[in-house]
């Protein structure tokens, strides 16, 4: 379904722990959008499923123009993961990757 204007509330983020953000964001291709919070987010786009399978639908397109403040602004208050929260989420990567986690109930 195709909207004319998505917008994406990033006031208060968390992670790790939350964090005010002050972020909104508002874009009439929610591919781009979600790009874009991806980067902020210190994710790769390329390697989030649904925007690679959004992209090849032709639901939208993976580049964007930033208005207002510096994506690099976002991305330094933006809370960083430590070094547990990295292995649990490589971990659970990993159990979907090899099966793992339909056995243990994690999906």
């Amino acid at each position: 379904m195709k909207f004319d204007l998505c917008i994406i509330d990033g006031n208060i983020v968390s992670r790790v722990q939350p964090r005010k953000l002050g972020l909104i964001m508002a874009s009439q291709d929610h591919v781009a959008i979600d790009v874009a919070a991806a980067e902020i987010a210190r994710v790769n786009p390329k390697a989030v499923r649904y925007i690679q399978l959004a992209r090849k639908e032709g639901l939208g397109n993976l580049t964007f123009i930033p208005r207002g403040e510096p994506l690099e602004y976002f991305k330094s208050r933006y809370p960083k993961k430590n070094l547990q929260t990295k292995l649990l989420s490589r971990a659970y990567a990993i159990a979907i990757q090899t099966g793992i986690s339909k056995k243990l109930g994690l999906e």
